[in-house]
């Protein structure tokens, strides 16, 4: 926090008997509150007000003492106003950067947080409409200081010039590729996007070097008809094809 409110009649009924020395103690204990938005560390708390005489330090201990609960977490002096005025704040930062983005009704969202940090501010009963804008706060803010959900894992392009002069490299006696689009192109994009493992070009030099290791899909087994069989790259990448030869039916049995 860069601003907060002083109130000059609370302040010098509640001050009146500090000296000059721990009106400014005071002030730089809060200046240094506000500006952390969190407790005083007892350990620093000389150092943020240069206290170093014995005069000093005494003069800044009554000053924690009388205006800071030590007790309420060991080692940090607290101060009850600060406390409220920060949680206010965090919550109004909240509401105004939920309304930002969400385009929310600024007046009815901010109406909602505050009451939300004062419950017992007000006596007036609760509208539906108010139960509804609080509620949208709560779960809102919840949901922005959760931990955020991993964004999905974006599939690189897939390289289709790359993968066809694999093609030509590993298998040089099967069909030569001169025209590689439409169903063709949509056939090796899906296999690509099928499986993590297969969006490299790792994957598919190992792929084609497997088929290369298949006397019957490089034509050096015949067929039923008694022909070689010389698959191109086209049906080498079609689902059902594609999963035969993953599964090594053509490595066992020249038969489809």
């Amino acid at each position: 926090m860069n601003y907060y409110q002083r109130h000059i009649g609370d302040y010098s009924t509640d001050t009146r008997w500090l000296s000059t020395y721990q009106h400014g103690v005071y002030t730089l204990l809060l200046d240094w509150y506000y500006k952390n938005e969190r407790a005083i560390p007892l350990d620093i708390a000389y150092r943020i007000v240069q206290a170093r005489s014995g005069p000093e330090r005494r003069g800044t201990d009554e000053v924690l003492t009388s205006f800071f609960d030590l007790g309420k977490s060991p080692g940090f002096a607290h101060n009850k106003r600060a406390d409220i005025d920060i949680a206010k704040y965090k919550v109004k930062s909240e509401a105004n950067s939920l309304i930002a983005k969400n385009g929310w009704d600024a007046k009815r969202i901010r109406s909602a947080s505050e009451t939300q940090c004062e419950p017992n501010a007000s006596h007036k009963p609760v509208t539906n409409s108010q139960e509804e804008d609080q509620e949208k706060v709560a779960k809102a803010t919840l949901s922005a200081n959760a931990d955020p959900k991993p964004k999905p894992r974006a599939i690189p392009p897939c390289p289709h010039v790359e993968i066809v002069a694999l093609y030509h490299e590993i298998l040089p006696a099967n069909p030569g590729i001169k025209v590689w689009d439409g169903a063709r192109e949509e056939a090796l994009r899906t296999r690509w996007k099928e499986d993590e493992k297969r969006q490299n070009l790792d994957y598919w030099r190992r792929y084609l070097t497997y088929v290369s290791k298949s006397p019957f899909l490089t034509g050096r087994e015949h067929g039923a008809n008694e022909r070689p069989f010389l698959p191109g790259l086209d049906w080498l990448v079609k689902a059902a094809n594609f999963a035969k030869v993953i599964e090594g039916r053509y490595h066992d049995k020249g038969q489809s």
